[in-house]
Formats: structure tokens, C-alpha cells, sequence
């Protein structure tokens, strides 16, 4: 189940008026259009937010700036996690728009939301900062990112609604009556669990799948010259879990992962199949 986030901006003026923020330099970057959501953390631990919530700072970014002269974006999150804001007015893409994102829960098309509204009517909450759109990479609006006390492990989105979404309108510019290409990107908010010594793919046991994942990591950081990201190292462990993958996979526990690690998993393996008794320190 989502929880909807819909943000309306729209243009009371063309975007050569004045008060526009956009910059010439913006339209003449090569590429589509592109809304992104960033956040300043993505990663956390089920420890870490058991007694307590963390905040952290997200925006709604526009890459790549074509002339429009209206825009509509609607954000959503899983469930687990929420956007929020201050009370405080945003200064205007467009005219003299202020819009503000209620604290309430409204009705969006039989769907929970926080609505962006293009108003200057005084609601409750909406910290949107002045809208930086004085290059491709300008922040739209900001808020926070809310993960709750107690939440559990898993993959949480925060994502961009399209135009083709069954039940309301999506995302979308327009420019002179017509809509310009937008690419959407989403977000997304990891809360890992606890490590597994040699779980290197953080699915609950200990498998030849394991003794791979700590080989393959091995090889990509000390034998090539592989920058290791994010998203390579998602690709090698096979989750998406992979600060708890790196503890995991440092079987030897020294600080390092290299084929001692790899082979010491194996040798855990090999006992277990072999019904011989699984103890780490023994088996070193």
C-alpha cells in the first residue's frame, strides 16, 4: 500500500517572466527532462531505529531544465516511511505561487496524501525551501524523510507517479499545451538487519551462495581495480543489504575480506553438510 504525496505546481506566468528562477544555461543541457528524489541518508539499521526515529533531508531535484510552463508531480512512499515539512512558504517556480505540503492526510483520488498546494493560504506544516532551479541540478522543494521507531528491514521507496497511474492524473510539465518528455527517478530508503556471520547475502543461513558473494567481493576490491559503489556492490551479494553484506562476508573477523574469509565460510558449509559441529573459531 502507498502512501501518496501529490505535489501541484503550476504557472500563473510563461517562464521568460520575471521571478523565474530557471536559467538559459539549464534549457540547453542535452538529455530528457528529469525529476529525481535524493536523500541526504539512505541506509540504516533496525538497531539503530528501535528505540528511536530518524530524520533525514530530501528534495525533489529537476535535471536538465526545458522551457515549461507548468509542472505536476506526484511523489509517493511505501508504507513505513513519510515526507513532512515545516511551516514555512516556498518562493515560487512560476509567478506568485506559494505552495505549502499539508501535515494532515487529505483525500487524493480515494488515496491518503500530502498535497503541495499552489496557494498562499496558510495550512498546517510545509517546511518547502525558496526553490533553487538556477541550474540543471536545482532542488525543487524540500522535506524531510521520516522513518519511524521500530522499523523493520526492508526496502523502502519514495518514488514519482506517472501520467499513466489508473485512477488520477500523474506526473507531468507542459509547455504550450503540450507535454514535454519527463523522465522519473525514485528513491530508496534501506533499513538492514543485523549481521549474520558469513550471510553474505543476507538471506538468514549460511550457504555456498555466501562463499561466492565474499570470492566475487574479494576479487572486485583487491585483485582488479573495480570502484566499488553502491550499486556493484548490491550486484555481487545479492542484496540490497550491503553494509550488513560486508560485515557479514569478514568471517574472519580481522577487518578485512579476502579468500581466508571465502574459505573459512566454506569450511562452515562443509561441516554442516558433512553433520561435523559449525564453530567459527575452530574451524579458523
Amino acid at each position: 500500500m502507498k502512501r501518496i504525496t501529490s505535489i501541484l505546481v503550476s504557472a500563473m506566468t510563461a517562464c521568460s517572466a520575471a521571478g523565474v528562477l530557471l536559467t538559459a544555461s539549464a534549457s540547453a543541457a542535452e538529455g530528457n527532462m528529469t525529476l529525481e528524489i535524493t536523500a541526504a541518508e539512505r541506509y540504516f539499521t533496525e538497531s539503530a531505529l528501535k528505540d528511536a526515529e530518524k530524520v533525514v533531508s530530501g528534495a525533489l531535484k529537476l535535471h536538465n531544465y526545458q522551457e515549461i510552463d507548468g509542472l505536476r508531480a506526484v511523489l509517493f512512499t511505501d508504507d513505513g516511511i513519510s515526507l513532512a515539512n515545516e511551516k514555512e512558504p516556498a518562493t515560487p517556480l512560476f509567478g506568485n505561487v506559494s505552495p505549502l505540503i499539508t501535515s494532515k492526510a487529505e483525500s487524493f483520488n480515494k488515496k491518503n496524501s500530502y498535497v503541495l498546494y499552489q496557494t498562499d493560504v496558510d495550512y498546517e506544516l510545509g517546511r518547502c525551501t525558496p526553490f533553487k532551479v538556477s541550474n540543471a541540478d536545482g532542488s525543487l522543494v524540500d522535506f524531510d524523510i521520516q522513518i519511524p521507531k521500530g522499523t523493520k528491514a526492508g526496502v523502502y521507496r519514495i518514488g514519482i507517479e506517472n501520467d499513466e497511474a489508473d485512477d488520477f492524473d500523474g506526473t507531468y510539465a507542459t509547455n504550450d499545451g503540450k507535454r514535454p518528455q519527463l523522465d522519473l527517478t525514485e528513491c530508496r530508503i534501506v533499513v538492514e538487519p543485523e549481521a549474520l556471520r558469513g550471510d553474505t547475502n543476507c538471506d538468514g543461513k549460511v550457504s555456498l551462495e555466501d562463499v561466492k558473494g565474499a570470492l566475487d567481493y574479494h576479487v572486485a576490491t583487491n585483485l582488479t581495480s573495480i570502484q566499488m559503489d553502491d550499486a556493484l556492490s548490491e550486484q555481487t551479494f545479492h542484496t540490497p543489504y550491503i553494509h550488513t553484506a560486508i560485515k557479514a562476508a569478514d568471517a574472519t573477523q580481522d577487518g578485512t575480506i579476502n579468500d581466508r574469509d571465502a574459505m573459512l565460510i566454506l569450511k562452515y558449509v562443509s561441516a554442516g553438510l558433512a553433520n561435523l559441529p559449525q564453530d567459527w573459531e575452530s574451524l579458523q
